[in-house]
């Protein structure tokens, strides 16, 4: 399969109706007991944007993950998409372009956003996340900002189809203690917000032909 192809067949997907946060099976698999939620309090919840880079590479496709630094305000040292809250006056989709630009250094202008994941809200953190997802057809160079990245890796697309990187393990928060679902990269693990959007990504991909 080209690339031209699979991104056409992934841009279609995601132009249809998307599985809708929680109610589809590989969505509810990666949600950390219910701490990631469809919310009917948008309004007080602060929007925000993350963004998946598509491109080429070792004749596949590969998408940015980063470790954030401890000097994050939140999910320090985490690996995660890049990302951000909304500023004042600015377009949703512009907030991840803008964002993956701070972190990364990779600028993107608005068409090489090719569509959108299901949005969904962490309460937790009082944020309204809006999943993006971006073609650029060059190996993009990057530049991380040292004061919110660690370490930028690539991943081939095609390891989400691995059953074999799922796994649970106890966590405990406010005295509770759960199973919180994560997968498991040679880089690190990637669970929370990250690990939910990757999984919806995941399905889309299953079905491209």
């Amino acid at each position: 399969m080209t690339y031209s192809h699979l991104i056409n067949q992934v841009t279609k997907s995601l132009a249809n109706p998307l599985p809708g946060h929680g109610s589809h099976p590989s969505q509810k698999k990666m949600n950390t007991n219910g701490a990631l939620t469809p919310s009917n309090k948008k309004s007080i919840l602060k929007p925000a944007a993350v963004l998946i880079v598509l491109f080429p590479k070792d004749r596949s496709l590969h998408f940015f993950l980063t470790k954030r630094t401890d000097n994050v305000e939140h999910h320090k040292s985490q690996i995660s998409l890049p990302g951000g809250a909304k500023e004042t006056g600015e377009f949703i989709q512009d907030t991840a372009l803008r964002e993956t630009t701070e972190e990364l250094g990779v600028q993107l202008v608005s068409d090489a956003i090719i569509g959108k994941l299901t949005p969904f809200s962490i309460p937790i953190s009082g944020y309204h996340v809006h999943p993006f997802i971006a073609w650029c057809d060059f190996i993009p160079t990057v530049k991380p900002d040292p004061a919110e990245v660690e370490k930028v890796f690539s991943l081939d697309l095609s390891s989400l189809q691995d059953s074999s990187i799922y796994h649970t393990e106890k966590r405990q928060y406010n005295g509770t203690i759960y199973n919180a679902p994560y997968f498991q990269f040679p880089e690190g693990k990637v669970w929370g917000a990250t690990a939910m959007i990757l999984s919806e990504l995941k399905y889309i991909l299953r079905d491209t032909k």
